[in-house]
């Protein structure tokens, strides 16, 4: 005799089949996650930032000065990275790249032409990379905070940026989408500075992009922010007589290039200062004792004393003061230009060098009459000048 099933006992069995099946799947969910954690994120949950990736206007809060287009390429390897920003304002765009070893010592790079000198670490998820660059003897101070969503679909760039003497630091925040692989941007050809900038003049014909670089190596070389000569939010204003006298100073600078065939940059006068400081003293003991001179001769016109003159029509106790002077501003003994004992000999190929360079001093002073340069301006205790600052 067939026993017959009680109602419902099957409906049962399914039902507890089906939850014991979700139990299953459940627990080796869990394990999977444990195992294998979040793609993008590694077990101990450091990110890997690695990617091209584009500002999304829409999400990034307003910022003071937010550019037309911002992009970043992130090339992340162990502890090492290297983090490159592209950015486009007006038609004209800028690189810079960093290349970091998280955890490590200093890491030296460069931004706006401005030697920088960052530390970059984990903080949980974020990394972490504090900058200093140097302009002039002012300081740029950078905190980047970057993070990567769960979904490793956005970047967010929290940065907090102090230049100099301000009083506070300014925060801007900025988020990326991930691009696709090779979607980042070929360089566009360029456009002349004066075809994107209002107010052009020393610049013109130059390309757009290197002006925020040639800006950048003003600052630095005076160690001044911009506002030493813009005015802030109008940069195209001449209305700072700083504007015009750093106009005037290029246009000198170009005609010693063309006229005295010597090359001499901003950074050679200025060295971080606004104004050039004065060379060191003179030293009156190293004056070579067969040189002294008695009253009668020092007040006689110094063609009759001395052999083989060029320059200096003055008197000759004035061409001992003169000699002292070059002497102190080349940071050289007498014996740098000249034969010891034969002092008008032309041997030294340095006198000559030097002879040329009190003609272009001459007749730089004659073409700007505004400007008093002279040797320390250009030496600063130096026999060669800089051209830029000196390699960290």
């Amino acid at each position: 005799m067939a026993v017959q099933e009680a109602p419902g006992c099957t409906l049962s069995a399914s039902r507890d089949a089906k939850m014991e099946i979700l139990v299953k799947y459940a627990t080796i969910s869990l394990s999977i996650l444990l195992l294998h954690p979040m793609a993008g994120f590694s077990q101990d949950g450091v990110p890997d930032l690695s990617g091209i990736w584009r500002r999304n206007p829409q999400k990034s809060p307003p910022s003071a000065h937010p550019p037309d287009e911002m992009w970043v390429k992130i090339a992340q390897s162990g502890s090492d990275i290297t983090i490159t920003f592209q950015t486009r304002n007006q038609g004209t765009g800028e690189t810079n790249a960093e290349r970091l070893r998280i955890g490590a010592g200093e890491n030296q790079n460069a931004i706006h032409g401005a030697p920088m000198t960052s530390k970059a670490a984990w903080d949980g998820a974020a990394l972490v990379v504090d900058s200093i660059a140097k302009f002039g003897d002012q300081e740029l101070r950078m905190n980047d905070r970057w993070s990567l969503s769960p979904d490793t679909q956005t970047l967010t760039l929290i940065e907090r940026h102090q230049f100099g003497a301000e009083p506070q630091p300014t925060q801007d925040a900025y988020f990326f989408d991930r691009q696709p692989d090779g979607s980042w941007p070929e360089p566009q050809p360029s456009k002349p500075a004066e075809q994107i900038y209002k107010n052009i003049d020393i610049l013109k014909g130059i390309p757009s992009e290197r002006v925020p670089l040639i800006m950048a190596a003003f600052s630095r070389s005076l160690g001044v922010a911009c506002t030493h000569c813009h005015v802030e939010g109008a940069l195209e204003k001449d209305a700072k007589p700083t504007f015009t006298k750093a106009r005037r100073m290029f246009h000198m600078r170009n005609w010693i290039a063309q006229n005295a065939k010597i090359e001499v940059a901003c950074w050679t006068c200025h060295r971080g200062h606004a104004v050039p400081q004065p060379g060191p003293p003179s030293d009156s003991g190293i004056w070579p004792a067969d040189l002294d001179l008695t009253a009668e001769q020092g007040a006689q016109p110094a063609s009759k004393v001395y052999k083989n003159l060029k320059f200096f029509n003055s008197t000759a106790a004035d061409l001992k003061s003169a000699m002292l002077f070059i002497s102190a501003s080349l940071g050289v003994g007498c014996a740098h230009c000249h034969v010891q004992g034969t002092w008008e000999k032309d041997d030294q190929p340095a006198k000559n060098s030097a002879r040329r360079m009190l003609a272009m001093v001459r007749d730089t002073r004659r073409e700007f009459t505004e400007s008093r340069i002279g040797c320390p301006t250009c030496h600063h205790g130096a026999s060669k000048p800089e051209l830029e600052p000196p390699a960290r």
